[in-house]
């Protein structure tokens, strides 16, 4: 759930000066170790690329590597990390989450002192030094000896990306990396770098730059203020969340720039200001604005998707807007989806930079000589259902995202949304030729229910959140299409009856899944367990773990959240019996076991509390709570 600073900082590369060299040999132990111990950490390492290509890749490189410099060789490193092909696995050369125990790397990395955005008219120069200022505004043509598109193709391969999108918001950070730089054969030596730029009119002007230290000029960029007269999207962007009315558009804009709660104002505090202005001024439109989240928290998001969704004067079609874009990341994703299954909203801007399912919450995996760490994804988020296999939530509106828009000042997005017309969006609403009230499957430890509310019919679809909070997967209004047949808010979501077996047909973004009426008295194993039915309710669970498109119900994290959730109801006995359904799913997951063991605690059972974290240490020994565990092994012991 926990991503790097929004998202950012995982994204920052290594590079060296003068500093230690590792032998060959040394190179060829890490990255062996890495080889071997990516199952360890990752939950699914292959999930895109196959373990042969991986043992063929580092084959290869053991040919080769006595011939590589340095550079080379780290590039190639990370070229093998991005094999893996999830945005949350990748090198991590900042070392903010190291354990204070870790040998920091035996390697210095250096950046030229400016930032770089890739817009749709090209890469440019947004930040600089004072002493290169002249160069904020121009366009990239060259990188050392390689034109700037060569470059970026060149980079994009060594990328953790969930898509295409996500590689547009890595390039400004892996750009200025002077190292790879010279490890791509783009410069010869790396204390000294020259870029060619358009300077206009056809001229273009060659600049030698001189290289700094990586961390103490990335610290002075994201903490650098925007110009105080910038659009809204670019002010305050380090504060939690933030609202503004825009009086003359009528429109309430909020900016939710980190999935996390601010210790100096909580979410539900915000929400419950949000919801007292909207219901006390003639608001007509309402802007989330998520462009600049990466991520946080997945469990924290509730109070904000509930009044969005719950305030009649907010969600509403062609009135509720979300801008999404590349740095739309992780736990913001998860919020997309929550957003796009919720309410009635429309998305504006560019594509998500992360997959609506993704692999997430990146552990670490230090390399023993180089000390690099590697961050490997330890969660698949199962945000949708398992067929949905988007690269991307797609923009219902794109707006082009160009150089001359930023440098004047402009916010093409919020200004496409302020024009927009809320009736061109609005569904038609047509009296039903039939009511479908009742309450039906969609899995067997979820129900569909559908009710009429304020004279239109709602689909409801159970959930359980990630903090194992009650919730909903889809919550919607239904609006006839034709005889049997109901459309949604949510693009590609639809509903039918099948009059011959009394079914619901739900048809989700292409993938067909049949609801039948659900027996009398029927209850999930959440209300199951609320009774005390343990031996009921995970006697349906057994019978549904295998299910799909339902698997979401039984990923970690959910598993993990509901074992927890019944610890607190004080069923410690289904909880240790859901702990050790997750282990025997995910017997590769240090936080499975550890999780294990703090149920064993609670209930005094010393001997199997011991074997449990002590199995957590041994498949992951900096996994969250590993110091936790270490404290509690010892008053166990």
């Amino acid at each position: 759930m926990k991503t790097l600073l929004a998202g950012m900082l995982t994204l920052f590369i290594l590079s060296g000066f003068s500093q230690t060299t590792l032998t060959p040999a040394q190179w060829k132990e890490d990255v062996h170790y890495l080889l071997d111990n990516m199952a360890r950490v990752h939950i699914n390492p292959y999930h895109s690329t196959d373990k042969k290509t991986f043992e063929n890749f580092v084959a290869n490189l053991d040919n080769k590597i006595d011939k590589l410099s340095q550079n080379e060789i780290i590039v190639e490193l990370m070229r093998m990390v991005a094999m893996v092909k999830d945005g949350h696995t990748a090198i991590n050369f900042f070392d903010m989450h190291r354990n204070g125990n870790e040998t920091p790397p035996v390697i210095s990395f250096h950046v030229l002192p400016i930032s770089t955005y890739a817009f749709d008219d090209g890469i440019f120069i947004i930040k600089a030094a004072d002493e290169y200022k002249d160069l904020i505004g121009k366009k990239i043509l060259q990188v050392g000896k390689t034109d700037v598109q060569t470059y970026y193709q060149q980079l994009s391969a060594l990328m953790q990306r969930d898509n295409d999108t996500h590689i547009k918001f890595n390039a400004g950070f892996f750009m200025n990396n002077v190292e790879i730089m010279n490890g791509l054969g783009a410069i010869d030596q790396t204390n000294n770098v020259q870029l060619t730029v358009d300077a206009g009119n056809g001229k273009r002007i060659q600049k030698n730059i001189n290289p700094v230290e990586m961390m103490p000029y990335i610290f002075r960029q994201i903490t650098s203020a925007a110009p105080t007269e910038a659009p809204l999207y670019r002010q305050d962007s380090r504060k939690f969340y933030w609202y503004k009315w825009l009086e003359a558009d009528k429109t309430l804009y909020i900016a939710y720039n980190v999935v996390q709660i601010d210790p100096n104002d909580t979410l539900a505090n915000f929400c419950k200001r949000i919801n007292e202005f909207v219901n006390a001024n003639d608001v007509n439109k309402v802007v989330v604005d998520i462009r600049n989240n990466g991520g946080g928290n997945n469990g924290t998001c509730k109070p904000l998707v509930d009044v969005l969704r719950n305030n009649p004067k907010i969600n509403r079609r062609g009135h509720l807007y979300t801008i999404i874009g590349r740095q739309t990341f992780s736990a913001a994703s998860y919020f997309t989806t929550k957003m796009e299954l919720q309410t009635e909203t429309i998305f504006v801007g560019e594509p998500t930079g992360a997959k609506p399912n993704h692999y997430g919450d990146n552990r670490p995996l230090v390399l023993p000589n180089s000390k690099l760490e590697v961050r490997l994804s330890s969660i698949y988020w199962n945000n949708s259902i398992a067929e949905d296999n988007r690269v991307a939530t797609m923009p219902d509106l794109v707006v082009a995202n160009n150089s001359s828009d930023y440098f004047s000042l402009k916010d093409p997005v919020l200004e496409t949304i302020l024009k927009a017309d809320p009736q061109q969006y609005a569904l038609a609403e047509t009296t039903p030729t039939h009511e479908i009230n009742g309450t039906f499957l969609f899995s067997p430890t979820q129900k569909a229910v559908i009710q009429t509310e304020s004279n239109k019919m709602r689909l409801k679809i159970d959930d359980v959140d990630a903090a194992g909070r009650r919730d909903f997967f889809i919550n919607t209004v239904l609006y006839p299409a034709g005889e049997n047949k109901f459309r949604t808010a949510i693009k590609d979501v639809s509903v039918m009856t099948n009059q011959q077996t009394k079914e619901l047909e739900l048809n989700y973004k292409g993938t067909l899944v049949k609801m039948p009426a659900a027996p009398n008295g029927y209850q999930t194993p959440g209300e199951l367990f609320a009774a005390n039915k343990n031996d009921e309710a995970f006697l349906l669970l057994d019978k549904s773990v295998a299910a799909k498109p339902y698997s979401r119900m039984f990923s970690e994290q959910y598993l993990n959240a509901w074992g927890y959730r019944l610890m607190n109801d004080k069923n410690t006995a289904a909880a240790i019996k859901m702990f050790r359904l997750m282990v025997e799913k995910y017997p590769n997951s240090a936080n499975a076991f550890d999780s294990l063991g703090e149920g064993y605690a609670t209930i005094g059972d010393k001997g199997n509390a011991v074997i449990s974290y002590e199995k957590a240490l041994t498949l992951d020994p900096n996994y969250p709570n590993a110091v936790e565990a270490k404290k509690m092994l010892e008053k166990l012991k």
